[in-house]
Protein backbone atom coordinates (compact mmCIF):
# COMPACT_ATOMS: atom_id res chain seq x y z
CA UNK A 1 0.00 0.00 0.00
CA UNK A 2 2.95 2.66 0.79
CA UNK A 3 4.85 1.26 -2.34
CA UNK A 4 7.81 0.46 -0.10
CA UNK A 5 10.76 -2.19 0.08
CA UNK A 6 12.75 -3.44 2.52
CA UNK A 7 16.72 -4.09 1.29
CA UNK A 8 19.13 -6.14 3.20
CA UNK A 9 22.93 -5.61 2.76
CA UNK A 10 25.70 -7.86 3.38
CA UNK A 11 29.94 -8.14 3.72
CA UNK A 12 31.42 -10.43 1.16
CA UNK A 13 31.87 -13.92 2.73
CA UNK A 14 29.85 -12.73 5.82
CA UNK A 15 26.09 -13.73 6.05
CA UNK A 16 22.92 -11.06 5.74
CA UNK A 17 22.03 -8.74 8.50
CA UNK A 18 18.32 -9.46 8.45
CA UNK A 19 17.49 -7.80 11.37
CA UNK A 20 17.85 -4.13 10.12
CA UNK A 21 16.78 -3.19 5.95
CA UNK A 22 17.06 -0.40 4.26
CA UNK A 23 13.59 0.95 2.95
CA UNK A 24 13.75 2.24 -0.42
CA UNK A 25 10.60 3.06 -2.83
CA UNK A 26 9.29 0.39 -5.11
CA UNK A 27 11.19 1.31 -8.48
CA UNK A 28 14.09 2.24 -6.91
CA UNK A 29 18.18 1.06 -7.96
CA UNK A 30 20.80 -0.63 -6.36
CA UNK A 31 22.74 2.42 -6.59
CA UNK A 32 19.90 4.56 -4.29
CA UNK A 33 20.38 1.87 -1.91
CA UNK A 34 24.04 2.05 -1.68
CA UNK A 35 23.87 5.80 -1.70
CA UNK A 36 21.51 5.01 1.30
CA UNK A 37 24.35 3.31 2.87
CA UNK A 38 27.15 5.76 2.65
CA UNK A 39 27.92 8.38 -0.38
CA UNK A 40 31.10 6.53 -1.04
CA UNK A 41 29.71 3.47 -2.12
CA UNK A 42 27.49 5.42 -4.75
CA UNK A 43 30.45 6.85 -6.32
CA UNK A 44 32.76 4.12 -6.33
CA UNK A 45 30.12 1.42 -6.67
CA UNK A 46 31.40 -1.12 -9.85
CA UNK A 47 28.42 -3.57 -9.45
CA UNK A 48 26.49 -5.92 -7.04
CA UNK A 49 25.77 -9.25 -6.14
CA UNK A 50 21.92 -9.54 -5.58
CA UNK A 51 20.60 -12.44 -3.25
CA UNK A 52 16.90 -12.83 -2.82
CA UNK A 53 15.37 -14.85 0.82
CA UNK A 54 12.88 -17.05 -1.06
CA UNK A 55 15.34 -19.00 -3.45
CA UNK A 56 13.87 -20.27 -6.77
CA UNK A 57 13.40 -16.53 -7.99
CA UNK A 58 17.17 -15.51 -8.93
CA UNK A 59 20.10 -17.11 -8.98
CA UNK A 60 21.49 -16.72 -5.70
CA UNK A 61 24.79 -14.34 -5.99
CA UNK A 62 23.70 -12.86 -9.54
CA UNK A 63 25.75 -9.79 -10.55
CA UNK A 64 23.63 -6.54 -10.95
CA UNK A 65 24.42 -3.65 -12.33
CA UNK A 66 23.53 0.22 -10.76
CA UNK A 67 20.45 0.84 -12.67
CA UNK A 68 18.91 -2.86 -11.55
CA UNK A 69 15.71 -2.46 -9.85
CA UNK A 70 15.48 -4.09 -6.32
CA UNK A 71 12.29 -5.75 -4.87
CA UNK A 72 11.39 -6.84 -1.36
CA UNK A 73 13.67 -8.84 0.09
CA UNK A 74 16.59 -8.44 -1.75
CA UNK A 75 19.90 -8.83 -0.36
CA UNK A 76 22.54 -6.79 -1.96
CA UNK A 77 26.39 -7.21 -1.34
CA UNK A 78 28.18 -4.62 -2.80
CA UNK A 79 31.10 -4.44 -4.54
CA UNK A 80 34.01 -1.14 -5.09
Amino acid sequence: MLELVRVYTKRPGKKADLNLPYVLHRGQTVIDAARLVHKDFAENLRFARLYRAEQGSAPQGMMVERSHVVEDGDILEFHM
